[in-house]
């Protein structure tokens, strides 16, 4: 008699696919957002529409990631970081993220918008290898959540400060996109890495309050 190919399991997915379907989750995200604005501007409230809204990390990683690069980018750098902070606020308090008005109604024109998009959509690429559960109790306890959470709160009311320093948001912003993508990936290695990438972000803030701008600037040989 032969098998009943309704009862039959359904083929287990590998460790590697199932890696691979989580992380181009934000991927997914990131390209359908480009194609719904199809060239033109936009708001923040639409980019807040456009991500499921139970995916703190997702946004949170997406937010961040243009404060990472090493020359910011006009106009998405201004509220960003109000942005992070307010994510971050509502991941803390377990509610679906919102912005007030005055940040929803911004918009961000195509191009810079599809700059950053490229970029991140590039290095996802690239981290994508590296990205999979483990250390899972980091990202799964609600209770360390939330330390995360408060953690990048803290970090996203610093970027949001106006400093004429280059590498200012960048040293800020990296912890922040570390541990956001150890929270959508379930990856404990990426929020550590995210931990230690804090250290060198104190050490330049304290530099830059015992030395300044100008020693500052000097110090990294600007």
């Amino acid at each position: 008699m032969s098998a009943d190919p309704k009862s039959a399991p359904a083929p287990q997915k590998t460790e590697k696919q199932k890696r691979k379907i989580s992380g181009t989750a934000l991927s997914g995200e990131v390209q359908a957002l480009l194609k719904k604005a199809n060239g033109a501007s936009v708001t923040f409230g639409e980019i807040l529409a456009s991500f499921p809204s139970t995916s703190h990390a997702m946004l949170l990683a997406f937010l961040s990631f243009p404060l990472c690069l090493p020359i910011g980018i006009p106009v998405l750098t201004t509220v960003l970081g109000p942005a992070v902070a307010l994510v971050a606020l509502f991941l803390i308090l377990g509610k679906t993220p919102w912005l007030p008005r005055r940040l929803r109604e911004k918009s961000v024109p195509y191009a810079r918008l599809e700059t950053a998009a490229t970029k991140l959509l590039r290095t996802l690429d690239r981290f994508e290898h590296w990205l999979h559960p483990r250390l899972l109790v980091l990202s799964e306890n609600s209770h360390l959540v939330r330390v995360h959470a408060c953690t990048i709160l803290v970090l996203a009311l610093v970027v949001s400060l106006p400093l004429p320093v280059l590498f200012a948001n960048l040293v800020v912003a990296l912890p922040i996109f570390l541990i956001a993508l150890g929270l959508m990936e379930r990856d404990g290695y990426f929020i550590v890495a995210g931990y230690v990438a804090v250290f060198p972000a104190i050490a330049f803030y304290v530099g830059l309050i015992l030395l300044g701008v100008e020693g500052v600037q000097k110090l990294i040989g600007l």
